[in-house]
């Protein structure tokens, strides 16, 4: 999978879509996907908000074929 640069939880995606993000829990890094709504992290489309709307974050690139 292509994916974007990350960028700063102050920086918002500009299209609605799955990202993923990457997040400390308990001194563990972890990388997850996240459905952005255009106002809110999400976890899927349509699921419930994030409680930790402070979230880093890389766009997934389509593979050209």
């Amino acid at each position: 999978m292509t994916t974007t640069d990350w960028f700063p939880p102050d920086t918002k995606p500009i299209h609605i879509g799955e990202y993923q993000i990457s997040f400390v829990d308990c001194g563990w890094q972890y990388e997850w996907a996240a459905w952005w709504d255009g106002s809110q992290w999400r976890d899927k489309e349509g699921g419930n908000s994030l409680m930790d709307q402070a979230q880093t974050w890389r766009g997934l690139l389509r593979e050209e074929v």
